[in-house]
């Protein structure tokens, strides 16, 4: 309903794309570029974020194959504490307060993997393999 009662005023909203495109090619495909100019830019960006979702999957999978499924949740939510860790290391100002949490959350994630209760349905590896995941999921 939204997009039929702005469709209208969407050409003073956003740039049509088709007039871009046609002057970007131009200027960003030189010929040196092969992979570019047969199947398009577009492509080539979602098979990496296709590549980066499908490692991220997939890993997870297998960790929650291996350890107990809290551990497995808590762990991919390392997602959320590798973004703005990595933004820091790139320059991006980051609060202190954000800091602070990510302190706290890493802690609260070495503290939660040590539970004794799960030893018996919780390994080692599928806890790696979760938070390989994270990564993965961050990358992409």
């Amino acid at each position: 309903v939204g997009v039929i009662a702005s469709s209208p005023f969407l050409n003073q909203i956003v740039n049509d794309p088709s007039a871009q495109a046609n002057t970007s090619k131009d200027a960003n495909n030189n010929g040196n570029d092969l992979a570019a100019r047969i199947i398009g830019s577009s492509a080539i960006a979602g098979v990496e974020l296709g590549l980066w979702k499908f490692l991220g999957t997939t890993t997870n999978i297998y960790g929650l194959s291996q350890t107990s499924s809290d551990h497995g949740a808590f762990l991919i939510q390392l997602t959320t504490l590798i973004v703005p860790v990595v933004q820091g290391i790139m320059g991006v100002p980051i609060p202190k307060q954000i800091w602070a949490a990510i302190g706290l959350a890493l802690g609260g994630v070495v503290i939660f993997t040590q539970d004794p209760n799960q030893s018996s349905c919780a390994s080692l590896e599928g806890d790696i393999l979760c938070a390989l995941a994270a990564v993965f999921y961050a990358t992409y």
